[in-house]
């Protein structure tokens, strides 16, 4: 008996004439082809282009974005023939874990086409200021007040313990080492997030999912192994402990998830209200009780002793910038260049829907997911906004608005003929993305790189942003000390 395909079990419809317009076999061969002229004549296209624009643009900035968009071209081609192929094949039952290794190895092609594993911005008063102390001798290992101490307005042990592990282990190829973290971190989210979408019937969710999310992660993280380590670390804490509560886990489980997040980034503290409201809402009398008495023990923890390093937030309190603030933070993933009229927009709809939801009794893992990143817009808002709403576009936030996007898409979209419908979209957002976003990241990198040069040889004046957090003179020449720099002879080209 012929096998019907997957869209007309799914969705009522058949590869033909209904089928969604990428999934068409000339469409999948358009993309593969494009993405190949890319990768193999990315340079010579984007001179040919500027030639016949008769523009004055800097082709070595654009071909960045133009090679690495290539290869995005390349990775959801691919996809979209696993989304083919695995309907009427045995590799059904694998798409997922195919599709996360294909996605894997994407993020890593992009990370490690300018692979200068150095330390920036964050890193040095967040790991760098008393590690370097640690391999001169003059500084116990034991210390617990270094992992404990705040940064920013954060406590961080987990990340910090991470990286003295990491550096136990690799040595001053601990950069390397972070790198390869975060894009871990990053692909369990990811994961949590495919749990609840019964995605071995739906790969086309599964593309979704993994393409929207792990094609911001290289942005911010591939140049500050702290900021991707808090980053990821909460936000894996977060969505594990919803994923336990909404599996009716241990409540011992699902704590200890909230708390492991917390203590990667404040962040992580968000989940804990959005825990004891469904909780409420479920009538969980017994969960409540525990959750309650475990967040007041652990605040009162986590806040006996604390002394921040600076708070923003006192610099003033502005009620239109906090609340311009919060929308352009969860739209932040929809920026391009750095405009934040479609981050508005977009983080708009997303809060609507995110509080729409709040009456619903059993509104779903991905309602209580997009709840999560509005209060985390929300306690960033609180802590930033005084800088200006135009720090809600920092890229480093773009992980959160990816994660409240595909949220938002999951909990609308009641069916995969609906899924569906958002390939096309995420193929041009994830160009637009790359293309813009990209060329600026290897330029950050190769920067970073002539700064520390220069440091390196003898220059002794104030090094600047956005290279190097203030007052980092002496942890500059701790590190060089302390030989934990690893510089390339030559500045990597990416090619």
């Amino acid at each position: 008996m012929h096998r019907p395909s997957y869209f007309h079990r799914v969705s009522g419809t058949s590869f033909s004439p209904q089928q969604p317009f990428l999934l068409r076999t000339f469409s999948i061969a358009l993309l593969a082809a494009a993405g190949l002229a890319g990768v193999f004549a990315g340079p010579q296209l984007m001179s040919w282009i500027v030639i016949r624009l008769h523009a004055a643009l800097d082709t070595s900035f654009w071909s960045e974005g133009f090679i690495a968009s290539s290869w995005w071209l390349l990775t959801f081609a691919a996809s979209l023939v696993l989304v083919r192929s695995s309907v009427h094949s045995p590799i059904y039952r694998w798409v997922n874990p195919l599709l996360l290794l294909l996605w894997f190895g994407y993020f890593l092609i992009i990370q490690f086409r300018h692979p200068i594993l150095l330390p920036f911005f964050d890193d040095y008063t967040g790991f760098l200021d008393d590690y370097s102390l640690i391999l001169s001798g003059n500084y116990p290992l034991t210390r617990i007040e270094w992992l404990w101490q705040t940064y920013w307005e954060c406590r961080v042990p987990i990340p910090r313990l991470l990286f003295i592990l990491l550096s136990a282990c690799f040595g001053n190829q601990v950069f390397l080492a972070a790198k390869l973290l975060t894009t871990l971190l990053l692909a369990l989210v990811g994961y949590l997030l495919l749990l609840h979408t019964e995605a071995r019937k739906k790969p086309v969710t599964s593309l979704l999912i993994l393409g929207g999310l792990l094609h911001f992660g290289f942005f911010f993280s591939s140049l500050s192994g702290l900021s991707g380590t808090c980053y990821y670390g909460s936000l894996l804490g977060s969505l594990w402990a919803l994923h336990l509560q909404h599996r009716n886990r241990s409540i011992g489980l699902v704590l200890l998830a909230a708390t492991l997040g917390a203590l990667c980034f404040a962040s992580g503290f968000v989940v804990f209200p959005v825990l004891l409201y469904r909780a409420w809402k479920a009538g969980a009398k017994r969960s409540l009780r525990w959750i309650a008495a475990w967040t007041a023990l652990f605040c009162a923890l986590y806040f006996y002793g604390y002394h921040p390093q600076r708070l923003n937030a006192l610099d003033g309190f502005f009620p239109i910038a906090f609340l311009a603030f919060i929308p352009i933070f969860l739209g932040n993933s929809l920026q391009f260049l750095y405009h934040w009229s479609l981050p508005l927009l977009g983080g708009s709809i997303l809060t609507w829907i995110g509080v729409q939801h709040l009456r619903v009794k059993n509104a779903g893992y991905y309602a209580d997911v997009l709840l999560v990143l509005i209060g985390i817009a929300a306690m960033t808002a609180f802590f930033r906004h005084p800088a200006g709403v135009e720090w809600a576009l920092n890229i480093r936030y773009g992980v959160f608005s990816s994660v409240a996007l595909l949220a938002a898409i999951l909990l609308v979209s009641k069916s995969e003929s609906a899924l569906q419908k958002w390939l096309l979209p995420l193929l041009l957002v994830g160009l637009l993305r790359t293309f813009f976003f990209y060329p600026e990241m290897a330029l950050t990198q190769e920067k970073n790189l002539d700064m520390i040069r220069a440091w390196q040889n003898g220059r002794t004046d104030r090094p600047s942003q956005p290279f190097f957090p203030d007052n980092t003179e002496t942890v500059l020449t701790q590190s060089r000390d302390a030989n934990l720099w690893q510089l390339p002879q030559n500045p990597p080209k990416g090619d």
